[in-house]
């Protein structure tokens, strides 16, 4: 997932929507999402993208209280 700050989104996703974060073998900082079905890291140096590509979806339980 595309990032300008690992760290900070790695915190963010972490405190908003419970995902587990975790140093994989090659030092990078991964993530599972909550469902134990989504697991990725985060890459630094993608610019913003400037044409329709891919969508992202964050599955919870209730978008109320993730807002809240």
């Amino acid at each position: 997932m595309p990032a300008s700050d690992i760290a900070r989104s790695a915190e963010f996703y972490k405190r908003v929507f419970g995902w587990n974060i975790r140093q994989r073998g090659d030092g990078q900082t991964a993530f599972d999402d909550t469902t134990g079905e989504v697991s990725s890291t985060w890459v630094l140096r993608r610019p913003p993208a400037s044409a329709p590509g891919l969508l992202l979806y964050v599955m919870v339980d209730s978008v109320a209280d993730s807002v809240d």
